[in-house]
């Protein structure tokens, strides 16, 4: 099997390893995060991300960049990390478009009520964008 650059261009929330790790210590609140942080010690947080919040998606070796949207995001770069990726439903479809960043936000907010993520909108916003770049696989 050879081993080629995939190109990713999404829409969402995008959060390195250690910014992935600090939301499940910070804002998860599962009956079982006594046991999730206990995993965290020495699981990889991939198994951890498909087993609790499979919403999101990793790219191991991604190198690219989040153009961040609103007031409130950074632009972010990444070389030859693993991201994790939330992205949103709607992404850049050409006829179903978000009316404005609120609906983003309380898109989001559905999505971690559904991972048993505690919604806090700084995190969000910091984090939030269209993220551009590749990664090997």
């Amino acid at each position: 099997m050879s081993m080629r650059k995939n190109p990713v261009y999404d829409n969402g929330l995008v959060l390195n390893y250690e910014e992935f790790e600090e939301l499940i210590k910070k804002y998860y609140i599962g009956e079982n995060k006594k046991e999730i942080l206990d995993e965290l010690e020495y699981e990889d947080l991939t198994e951890i991300m498909y087993e609790l919040f499979d919403k999101f998606y990793s790219n191991i070796q991604f190198s690219g960049e989040l153009d961040g949207i609103g007031m409130d995001s950074e632009d972010k770069y990444f070389e030859d990390e693993k991201v994790f990726i939330l992205p949103l439903l709607k992404g850049d479809a050409l006829f179903q478009k978000y009316e404005n960043i609120e609906e983003i936000y309380n898109e989001i907010k559905e999505e971690f009520e559904y991972m048993n993520l505690k919604f806090d909108l700084d995190f969000v916003k910091k984090h939030i964008g269209k993220v551009t770049g590749t990664y090997w696989g």
